[in-house]
């Protein structure tokens, strides 16, 4: 849905129904012209090209996301500051994504990183139960958080197995 304040006093008074028939879309952000919008094992790219604030044109970017439990699927879609494309999945899940440079596989919680223009997806990092948050700061840090597990914040360190990642010897404590 898209939602307009048109007459400014800052509620919203007018939907779009920018796109429809979608299962189970879990995480939405803009870019390239449209939305990227997860759509339970895809990825795909939604763009209005008529100009009447509805999708008309879908693309499947990637293919392969795990749902074995619909709450954990990808989500928190973030840009990165250096114009990369991150999701995140949670712990039940166990992702095996056919892009044009092999197989990308993450089975549990993890970061995805993607750069739309090559299709090139690379796991980030991986471990965490319920990794529901992602940020950046000013210096292009990762800060990511866990909704369960009680590990609070935790600065990401790009390659790193935190203490939930499935069968990786643990790196951090």
């Amino acid at each position: 849905l898209v939602l307009e304040d048109r007459d400014g006093d800052g509620v919203a008074d007018h939907t779009t129904v920018f796109a429809d028939g979608l299962l189970i879309p879990t995480g939405v952000a803009p870019g390239d012209g449209g939305a990227y919008v997860a759509n339970s094992t895809e990825l795909l790219h939604l763009k209005d090209t008529d100009g009447d604030g509805k999708a008309d044109q879908s693309r499947i970017m990637l293919s392969g996301f795990g749902t074995e439990d619909t709450h954990h699927i990808i989500h928190t879609f973030r840009w990165g500051p250096e114009c990369l494309f991150y999701m995140n999945q949670s712990i039940y899940i166990h992702s095996h994504v056919e892009t044009p440079f092999g197989v990308r596989r993450l089975n549990a919680g993890g970061i995805w990183q993607f750069r739309p223009e090559t299709l090139r997806l690379d796991v980030l990092a991986r471990g965490w139960v319920n990794t529901w948050g992602h940020a950046f700061d000013r210096w292009g840090q990762s800060f990511v958080t866990d909704g369960a597990g009680g590990e609070g914040i935790n600065y990401m360190v790009p390659g790193a197995a935190y203490p939930t990642a499935f069968g990786v010897a643990e790196i951090l404590h």
